[in-house]
């Protein structure tokens, strides 16, 4: 912006005048940084002397009255003039003004506090002497640091439950809590020092910052966790976002690390405190972290189910069940998180059978009901791996809901539950049946259908079939 821009023809003028003939770097030249707001304003009108003093710096700058005077705005110099080159009448007097000044073409605020003195015909003025846009400045900087966090300048935990209540009282629905966590921050910090973390930690606020531009707040909690609110979204479109945030974050190298970024999210449709929203995304988060870890890494769970797969012959099964219950998981209606959830319990779903007879296995289709009794104790044997795994032992349920019948629980067995039940019902078939027909495969379906399985999942698993046989 062009220094003169936004001031008045006097101030326009005054300032240029300045500028040209009496440009002088002192107490209040605005090109030099002055961290000061409060100063002691001594001024001796006979010696034609005027003393100001940075009272935090202990720093002083001499005038002479008549360059100080040159300082003031044209429109303030009757005022200053009156306040203090015309007190012989009154031996003492309080100064208590406010006045401009043009200082390298800049117009700023001040104030002067004190007493004006008439000692034997001379003026002697002492006070206080105020910048007040400064002050006004960090007042105004104060206010920001205490709602906001210093790294990052999102909103901090001190004022996060007061906007978020805010927020609540407007009364927009559905309300929406997001939570985003570096992974392993603690391990960055260790290795690769806090320097390192700091400025992955503003890298990753930036990313948000963009992402959730158009949320109602973005606060960062603590360490390198951080939420952002919003008011009135669907599901459909905070997911899109978290998504976004997450293939940024993929495809980035933040201050030359690979930043695994975990998120999780809570919805409420009416009345609902923060704490109640943070811990449902919070367990979210969890568990997509540990569903990720489960995708990613080998573990006891790869080595378990390749010794397995050589006990039973069957391939490569788990792989077989993501593949075709994903397949079938958008037409059910399965979010995001679901389709997560269905990968890992695919990857689980046989962990128990590593306790069961190899014969068992291999004849799991035609046993007797002697043989079946003993064929699904593998469900507790796998409870109890699952347990032991921190990974995947908030998964216990899930998996136990797999091997319930659904004419007995019918919606209650979670979706996904339900979705790798039919999957390794379809797969049983097929793969213990060297050569099979789609119409053999309906019929042992629909068998099932309704009273094993859910009578949706078997018919969208039959409709993906349908295409690969024909």
């Amino acid at each position: 912006m062009h220094f003169y821009e936004g001031l008045s023809q006097s101030e326009h003028n005054i300032a240029h005048e300045y500028d040209s003939k009496h440009r002088q770097i002192g107490m209040f030249d605005m090109s030099v940084k002055n961290e000061g707001t409060l100063f002691s304003f001594e001024a001796d009108i006979a010696a034609n002397q005027i003393v100001i003093t940075d009272i935090s710096a202990n720093k002083q700058i001499r005038y002479t009255v008549e360059s100080f005077i040159r300082t003031i705005h044209e429109d303030d110099l009757k005022k200053f003039k009156r306040a203090f080159l015309y007190v012989h009448k009154q031996k003492k007097r309080v100064v208590d003004i406010n006045f401009r000044v043009c200082v390298n073409c800049m117009v700023r605020n001040h104030k002067i506090k004190g007493f004006v003195h008439d000692i034997d015909g001379n003026t002697i003025a002492t006070g206080l002497y105020y910048d007040v846009d400064s002050v006004r400045a960090q007042a105004v900087r104060l206010d920001y640091l205490e709602k906001h966090d210093v790294k990052t300048g999102l909103i901090n935990t001190q004022t996060l439950d007061a906007m978020f209540e805010d927020i609540a009282q407007f009364g927009m629905y559905p309300q929406t809590l997001i939570i985003a966590d570096i992974d392993c921050f603690k391990d960055i910090n260790d290795t690769l020092g806090y320097h390192s973390g700091n400025t992955l930690i503003k890298n990753v606020a930036d990313v948000l910052k963009d992402c959730f531009f158009d949320a109602e707040m973005i606060a960062r909690i603590s360490g390198g966790e951080y939420c952002a609110v919003y008011a009135g979204k669907s599901k459909m479109e905070i997911e899109n976002k978290i998504n976004e945030a997450q293939m940024l974050f993929h495809s980035m190298y933040l201050n030359l690390i690979k930043a695994e970024v975990s998120f999780g999210y809570a919805v409420s449709e009416s009345d609902s405190d923060f704490c109640t929203l943070y811990s449902q995304a919070a367990q979210k988060l969890r568990r997509a972290r540990n569903a990720r870890k489960v995708l990613r890494a080998q573990s006891v769970i790869e080595s378990l189910n390749g010794l397995i797969g050589q006990r039973a012959k069957w391939g490569k099964r788990q792989t077989r069940l993501q593949s075709l219950s994903m397949k079938i998981a958008k037409p059910l209606g399965c979010t995001e998180e679901c389709e997560a959830t269905i990968k890992v319990l695919a990857k689980i779903a046989d962990i128990g059978l590593i306790g069961i007879d190899e014969e068992l296995i291999k004849r799991r289709i035609s046993l007797t009901d002697i043989e079946r009794s003993r064929y699904m104790e593998h469900t507790q044997v796998g409870r109890e791996i699952i347990a032991a795994i921190s990974e995947v032992a908030e998964y216990e349920t899930l998996y136990v809901d797999i091997f319930k019948r659904y004419d007995e629980w019918q919606d209650a067995i979670a979706l996904p539950s339900r979705i790798i039940a039919a999957t390794m019902g379809f797969d049983d078939i097929v793969s213990t049946s060297l050569q099979i027909s789609f119409k053999q495969i309906k019929k042992k379906l629909s068998e099932m259908r309704g009273s094993q399985y859910c009578p949706d999942v078997v018919d969208a698993i039959l409709a993906v079939a349908a295409k690969h046989y024909a």
